[in-house]
């Protein structure tokens, strides 16, 4: 556990109450973490604190959860690409339950799609899974 305390995660939603509850979890295994409400400061956010993971809604204001991932994933830096040695992990948590949100999330560069609501632990298992803490 001393590990997770340097590792922070950025959630990137515009509902203050799923914030919340997600860094609360979050902080309660050890993780740090720091919030953007809108997908235009999440985006920015991702690549000014290049953070051990992102948690991304989809229906997000200014840039949807679909831009952000696509941006994030096109970044050249290598922390951001899909390399086996080292980037981000992205975890879309949604209320799009849909097949095709699910697909596109996917190719976008989503590593895990999650339905709110998600039970506490599973979105954890999933998060140490994805950091290599399971």
């Amino acid at each position: 556990m001393a590990n997770q305390a340097s590792k922070k995660i950025l959630i990137i939603d515009d509902d203050p109450d799923q914030v919340y509850v997600i860094g609360a979890q979050l902080r309660t295994d050890g993780y740090e973490t720091l919030s953007a409400s809108d997908g235009q400061e999440g985006l920015r956010l991702a690549k000014e604190i290049r953070p051990a993971l992102i948690v991304l809604d989809l229906n997000l204001p200014k840039l949807s959860g679909l831009e952000v991932c696509r941006g994030i994933r096109e970044d050249r830096d290598p922390k951001f690409s899909r390399t086996p040695f080292s980037y981000t992990p992205i975890v879309m948590l949604t209320g799009k339950s849909g097949e095709v949100d699910r697909l596109i999330g996917n190719v976008l560069g989503a590593d895990q799609y999650l339905t709110k609501p998600v039970e506490p632990e599973v979105f954890l298992s999933r998060v140490k899974e994805l950091l290599k803490e399971a």
